[in-house]
């Protein structure tokens, strides 16, 4: 055997695998090393392979009449020895047009295949080449061309390392027979390669198959009838029932003559008889039953005398599996092969190897004398059920219709329910509309229709979770195994403990399978003689505040019960109203109540969804029509589903000093404590940053944050304190802040929760020209409206703000920003030396530039290239006040929208407020006037004339748009279109180079204007229907956007006038 045929065979015995077919290959010596390339082609898997001499790329391309129809390119790899080879499955490049369609078989006799390397190259015509086998007479026979010499290889399924081979030529008419009787006797599943070689030595190869078949019994209706015959076949299954009537089923084998189908049956006694590339095979459903018995851990039945039994055993159950289980491909837990007695008796005592328990599936198979198989699947009955919420899963030994009833501890039925079981026999019943719960107590019982009943009653399980010392305990039946789930999913909170990698759960009743549900972290107890019980999660996991789990209790019957558990916690901060935390499993809502130190309620409130973490709640407590504020002293409580939380609310106290960038307080005496702060602007980064301390013995606390942050107006700090059941109690300082936006009537204030303040806006001579009074939210800062709509914040006026113990007073600096969209810069005038940070927006977010004014007073920032270019050309530019306060302006680079024709003028302003927009024609004569109060960001101004009567824009019109002190002037530009009905063509004039966008309601086309300012374009191919309407569209580079609309005409047709 040279090493060209060594390769494909080596290749085809490891699926294609090159690496793998490689090592099997090496392991030969370097004997009949063939010269230079080589080529070979597997009709059934398509694959192309060969030696090479160099380590160049293999091109490999197949044609059918000169038409290429597939290619490929391989990379050639060497072995030890210095040979090189290579594989490659060739891509379908034809089509359905091409002159050998592109349907399959892509490889068709006649069709030519190339393999070039680095100017050389090989080639081979696919040859008519047939193989079938017939294990009686153990021959391979078939087609191939006349008198063509053909190398024919076996080998055995269960041992493919044993090799046959036979050298055969074929008779005048092209027919052969290799005769392995002298050899080795065949046996179903047996298989084999059939080499043909051209005249050059190049080979076309096929494989052929030793029929068998494997069929299941009836189970629920239908079954699979699986079988191996010759690749790429057509199949016919027909089943001739004992019960009479015949039924036929069709399919197909794949590349290695392997097929599965779905038929209705069969049944002990059927026959099937199945064909496929000529043959026939058929075989006669044998007797085969089977009974489990628990007890003795025994699989035993009734089949063929004296026959091959083999029984595979399955850690279940189907609940632990997330998918349905492969009965015949997946590996089983254990496995015994046995014979059957004289009489057909069987007996597979698993004890010693495997504990049979509820929950374990099986299969039986047997083999006849011909060597085809036939099996019947077992089923082990199996219920998990849920307490709390109603939820039920399991199997039962048959799929169909399932009655399941629900008893209380007395005896009275609560429910009875109908459901269905898969035909695997897996079920689940959630309840439905019910909204049942299932109780300590409570007698579930599932009745399928056929087979065994189940009942289960369910014990006394509970779990309370203890995040704080990593702790789950509670009650369950006495001195009983138990699994404690836990999946770490709660509160993001700082971690001080490293968290270990999560560990595998154990099985199951049966010792197998993946549980359901399933949790990364799992601890095995065992419950006190009490029925007590404590998993310690300390050195697996941190745990916090959301995180979720289950403790699971497997009772006498192997039936198994489970009981979700949540860490709750309650999260209430001091100075406010507001009280967040995590409910326990099972509660949907509940209720928080504050009480005074007296007990005295002081505000009640039902909790809300809080989506900032999962599965967690918040709360706001009002009292007497304002908010009920938490204080030293006070108590929280949380109640919901039978639960309660009681937090007593501790001296927690927070002052800041900017001066210092530090904090001081009091808090519980040696408690440890979690600061963090928050910058107070988007562009400083890092965000937060974050210390743990501990409080001293008197109950002060101090810390100086200057090494790693600057204490900035705006900047908030929180204290957070954690008592021993793991409830927190927090508060927070906002730095007293102020912030505007130029041109604009935005303020935002900071400081503490539901401080009172004042605000007072004066001009350039210090008189009042707007006051209001008003109350920091519950977020530590406030947005308002300075004045009425009309109203703008303009240079030279001053804010001046009062809190309790600050007053704050900015005078708004002279501050401008221009766009300009051809550099992506903006620039501008500021107070000089003035610290400034320039962004461009970018969706919804933006990037800043720290830039500096000039002495003079001028900025320039360009932001191609930097993380502050954003999508589009506008921004804001922010002046940093020497004592932290923000101003801001919004810029925009402008741009004009007009309608020829139409009144409307729209676009980007050239700066925030009052825009007005002038109309004049091309001679510089005023034609109409138009304002609008608001500008912020975009605008739309109807122009009239003096008359007030619409003045609609027309071609070489001047628009002479102001705002904010800046002034664009925009000339409308020559546009123009003419549709043509009898040639369907749109012709008109626009500035020269332009590229237009032309809209039909049958589509949107797109066309560049000629040199000389005219444009022409074909819409022949859809003829748009008379009336239609349309547009063209001019952008310019500015952005300034020009729209002409026009209408597809109809057609001009005269008549006669007068008499007859």
């Amino acid at each position: 055997m040279t090493d060209d045929v060594a390769w494909p065979l080596a290749l085809e015995q490891a699926g294609g695998d090159s690496q793998q077919a490689l090592e099997m290959v090496s392991a030969r010596p370097a004997l009949d090393q063939a010269a230079g390339l080589t080529l070979n082609f597997g009709l059934q898997s398509f694959l192309v392979s060969g030696t090479a001499p160099r380590p160049e790329p293999v091109v490999i391309i197949m044609s059918c009449q000169e038409t290429v129809v597939a290619n490929a390119t391989a990379i050639p790899i060497p072995d030890a020895a210095g040979r090189y080879f290579y594989a490659a499955y060739p891509a379908r490049t034809c089509y359905q047009d091409s002159p050998c369609g592109c349907r399959y078989p892509l490889v068709r006799t006649g069709n030519v295949l190339q393999a070039i390397q680095a100017g050389q190259a090989v080639s081979l015509t696919i040859p008519p080449l047939t193989a079938l086998a017939e294990q009686a007479t153990t021959t391979v026979y078939g087609q191939t061309p006349p008198t063509a010499r053909l190398d024919i290889y076996a080998y055995r399924f269960d041992d493919p390392a044993v090799t046959f081979q036979q050298t055969v030529t074929t008779t005048a008419a092209g027919d052969y027979q290799a005769d392995f009787s002298g050899l080795t006797g065949f046996a179903p599943r047996d298989y084999g390669y059939v080499f043909y070689a051209d005249a050059a030595g190049n080979h076309v190869y096929t494989r052929y198959n030793v029929p068998w078949l494997r069929t299941g019994i009836g189970y629920n209706g239908y079954d699979q009838v699986h079988g191996v015959v010759a690749p790429w076949a057509l199949i016919t299954v027909t089943l001739h029932a004992t019960t009479g009537g015949d039924q036929t089923f069709w399919g197909f084998s794949d590349s290695q003559g392997a097929f599965d189908m779905y038929v209705s049956g069969p049944h002990i006694g059927d026959t099937l008889v199945v064909t496929a590339a000529g043959q026939v095979v058929s075989m006669t459903v044998p007797p085969l039953t089977v009974h489990v018995d628990q007890k003795s851990d025994v699989v035993e039945g009734h089949t063929l005398p004296n026959a091959p039994v083999r029984v595979d055993l399955y850690n279940g159950p189907f609940p632990a599996r997330y998918e349905n289980p492969d009965w015949l491909t997946d590996v089983p837990d254990f496995s015994i092969s046995i014979t059957s007695t004289s009489a057909g008796d069987y007996t597979a005592a698993f004890a010693g190897l495997a504990d049979i328990t509820a929950g374990n599936y099986g299969v039986v198979y047997v083999t006849d004398a011909a060597g085809y198989q036939a099996y019947q699947r077992f089923v082990l009955p199996f219920l998990q059920a849920r307490l709390g919420p109603y939820q039920l899963r399991g199997q039962v030994s048959t799929g169909g219709p399932l009655t399941v009833t629900v008893q209380g501890p007395s005896g009275i039925i609560r429910d009875v329910r109908k459901t269905w079981s898969n035909s695997d026999g897996f079920f689940e019943d959630s309840g439905g509309e019910s909204r049942s719960r299932l109780l300590a107590g409570d007698r579930i019982t599932i009745s399928p229709s056929d087979g065994p009943a189940i009942s289960l009653t369910l014990p006394m399980l509970t779990a309370a979770a203890d995040w704080v010392r990593g702790r789950v305990s509670g009650q369950a039946p006495p001195n009983s195994p138990l699994r404690v789930g836990l999946n770490a999913i709660g509160h993001n909170y700082p971690s001080p403990r490293p968290t270990q990698p999560p560990t595998a759960a154990p099985h199951p009743a049966g010792g197998g399978g993946y549980p359901y549900p399933s949790y990364p972290y799992n601890v095995q107890v065992t419950s006190a003689a009490d029925g007590s019980y404590m998993a310690d999660f300390s050195t697996l996991v941190e745990m916090w505040p959301g995180d979720e789990g289950a403790v699971f209790y497997i009772n006498p019957d192997d039936h198994e019960v489970y009981l979700e558990f949540k860490t709750p916690a309650v999260n209430a901060r001091i100075g406010s109203n507001y009280v967040t935390g995590v409910l326990p499993a099972g509660a949907e809502s509940g209720t928080v109540t504050l009480r005074d130190a007296t007990g005295q309620i002081k505000a009640t409130a039902s909790t809300q969804p809080q989506y900032t973490y999962p599965r967690s709640f918040q709360a706001w407590l009002y009292q007497g029509g304002g908010p009920a504020i938490i204080e030293a002293g006070d108590s929280v409580e949380v109640f919901a589903r039978g639960t309660r939380i009681v937090v007593a609310v501790p001296e927690l106290t927070l002052q800041s000093d900017r001066s210092t960038d530090s904090i001081s307080g009091r808090a519980p005496p040696d408690s440890p404590l979690i600061v963090t702060w928050y910058a107070g602007d988007d562009w400083v980064w890092p965000r937060s940053r974050t210390w743990n301390i501990t409080s001293t013995i008197s109950g002060t606390y101090e810390l100086d944050m200057g090494e790693l942050v600057d204490l900035e107006r705006s900047n908030q700090v929180e204290v957070t304190y954690t008592n021993a059941d793991g409830n927190q109690i927090w508060t927070s300082v906002h730095v007293p802040g102020l912030q505007a936006r130029l041109h604009d009537r935005g303020v935002t204030v900071y400081g503490a929760p539901y401080s009172p303040l004042n605000l007072s806006v004066l001009n350039a001579a210090g008189a009042p020209v707007y006051t209001t009074t008003n109350t920091i939210r519950e977020t530590g800062s406030i947005e308002l409206g300075a004045g009425g709509p009309d109203f703008i914040l303009e240079t030279g006026q001053t804010l001046a703000v009062a809190l309790p113990g600050e007053a704050m007073t900015l005078t708004l600096p002279h501050l401008t920003a221009v766009a300009d969209p051809l550099t992506d810069a903006v620039s501008g005038e500021a107070p000089p030396g003035a610290r400034l940070l320039a962004g461009q927006f970018f969706w919804y977010s933006q990037g800043y530039l720290a830039i500096t004014a000039t002495v003079t007073g001028t900025y320039s920032a360009n932001f191609y290239g930097t993380m502050a270019q954003g999508s589009s050309n506008s921004g804001s530019v922010i002046y940093l006040h020497p004592d932290g306060y923000r101003v801001t302006l919004a810029y925009a680079a402008p741009h004009i929208r007009v309608i020829i024709g139409q009144a409307m003028v729209g676009g980007t302003p050239p700066g925030p407020g009052p825009i007005t927009v002038e109309l004049r024609d091309p001679e510089g004569r005023s034609k109409g006037r138009g304002s609008s109060s608001s500008s912020y960001g975009s605008f739309a101004v109807y122009l009239r004339d003096v008359q007030q009567q619409a003045a609609p824009v027309t071609c070489g019109d001047v628009l002479v748009v102001t705002s904010a002190g800046r002034v664009v002037t925009f000339t409308v530009p020559l546009l123009t279109a003419v549709f043509d009905p009898k040639t369907a063509v749109l012709t008109g004039a626009a500035p020269p180079g332009a590229w237009l966008d032309v809209q039909l309601p049958d589509g949107q086309r797109h066309v560049q204007v000629d040199p000389e300012g005219f444009y022409a374009m074909d819409w022949s191919d859809i003829a748009p229907a008379a009336g239609a309407p349309g547009s063209v569209v001019y952008t310019d580079e500015l952005d300034n956007q020009t729209t002409l609309t026009f209408c597809v005409p109809y057609y001009k047709r005269y008549f006669p006038l007068g008499g007859e």
